[in-house]
């Protein structure tokens, strides 16, 4: 295990009351894998990730992880600087970070260069599409070297075939640098066709209501996850536990 949560609480205090957004949240992540949180929209599932990430604290629970584990965070939507080159928005993290140098910027130029990157590193975002402005975001978190990544709704800005393109594309990209990832979505097919592992939460204050381990015939990219026989059945499960009411 990388990490481990257990019991993990959050409690929003406001002048009148307290308000319980998470209660008893509990799972393990496997090196590698790729796990995907579900729930109605409010339930808390971007609470929990912003505790993983230091964004906020968890009122009370624990996190443990293995020793000097580094997390990536990619928000929802590509938030590149329209002002600054490719390359130059892909070294944010590592400016943030006091780490620009020349191995890592060396580190950089091959990312952009093995995902189709290379020629565009001197062009500015608004030259880009939305799935390629996809893949900046990525390696511009990537570019850290972090062993787990973070995900938040990251498709959430595209269309609908541009979110089947990008997913294949940050799916193949994660699996090949051998990253393990936790990603937050309201989309139940989409969290199926990319995550091992499937975490149902609850209306808030968010529990988790049920684990599927997604075990899909002929497992391979997102885009072809989604024809995989079993893949109607899991989905049907999920709806049914997430319980949406319109």
């Amino acid at each position: 295990m990388i990490l481990s949560i257990k019991d993990l609480r959050k409690i929003y205090h406001t002048k009148q009351n307290e308000i319980l957004a998470v209660d008893n949240f509990s799972f393990d992540l496997k090196e590698g894998e790729f796990v995907a949180i579900v729930g109605p929209s409010g339930c808390g599932k971007s609470t929990i990730l912003s505790i993983l990430c230091g964004l906020d604290k968890a009122s009370s629970g624990s996190i443990k992880t293995r020793k000097n584990l580094k997390f990536g965070y990619m928000p929802q939507g590509d938030n590149l600087f329209e002002w600054q080159t490719i390359f130059k928005n892909c070294l944010l993290g590592l400016e943030i970070n006091k780490q620009v140098t020349e191995e890592n910027k060396a580190y950089v130029k091959k990312l952009l260069k093995t995902y189709g990157l290379e020629e565009f590193e001197n062009a500015y975002p608004s030259n880009l599409s939305g799935g390629m402005r996809q893949r900046v975001a990525l390696i511009r978190t990537l570019a850290t070297k972090p062993d787990l990544l973070l995900l938040d709704e990251p498709f959430s800005a595209l269309d609908y075939q541009s979110r089947l393109a990008v997913s294949d594309d940050v799916y193949r990209i994660i699996k090949k640098e051998k990253k393990s990832a936790i990603m937050i979505t309201h989309d139940i097919s989409e969290a199926l066709a990319m995550a091992e592992r499937v975490i149902v939460l609850s209306q808030r204050p968010s529990v988790v209501k049920n684990i599927y381990e997604i075990k899909l015939t002929n497992r391979s990219t997102p885009i072809n996850n989604r024809k995989a026989k079993e893949f109607a059945k899991y989905y049907d499960m999920i709806w049914k536990d997430i319980d949406f009411h319109v």
